[in-house]
This record gives structure tokens, sequence and C-alpha cells, in this order.
């Protein structure tokens, strides 16, 4: 990830640890994709045991782990900017 904005020169990472808060945008985003691919696999396919469902959706979001992680860090840096009163 760049350190600063090509255009608008903001400081992404403002302090060391910034992007811990990142972490439960992250859970929410990868729950929620698992919790999607498990309602699909016991709609179509009913008949697997839980152990596999839950396998197959574990391992189909571990694909999206570089996208949720990215995507999780853009959330946190938004609502970061909009609490924050300081001037950018």
């Amino acid at each position: 990830m760049l350190k600063v904005c090509s255009v608008c020169h903001l400081v992404y990472q403002r302090e060391p640890g910034y992007f811990s808060g990142a972490t439960f945008f992250s859970y929410a985003l990868g729950t929620t994709l698992v919790g999607i691919w498990i309602i699909i696999f016991f709609t179509f396919f009913p008949e697997l045991p839980d152990i596999w469902v839950h396998g197959l959706a574990l391992a189909l979001m571990l694909p999206f782990l570089p996208i949720i992680m990215r995507y999780s860090r853009i959330l946190w840096m938004m609502m970061d900017r909009s609490i924050d009163i300081s001037p950018q």
C-alpha cells in the first residue's frame, strides 16, 4: 500500500498501528461472505454434512482475503476521517 496519495498527498498511515481498527471491518466483511456461502450451500446441497459446508465456505473465502483487507482499510480510513475534526 502506498504511504501517501499521489493526487491529494494524504498520508494514509497516520501513526503506528493505525490500521488495527480495520480488523473490525475485515471481520464483518469476512463473516458476511462466509455466511453467504454457507446459506448457498445449505440451500442447494442440503445433504452435505455441516463440517463440509463450513470448510467449503472458508476455502472459497480465501481468494477474497486481499480484497477484504483492502476494502476494510478503506472503510476504516473513511470512518476515521469522517469523525476527525482536525484539519487534513
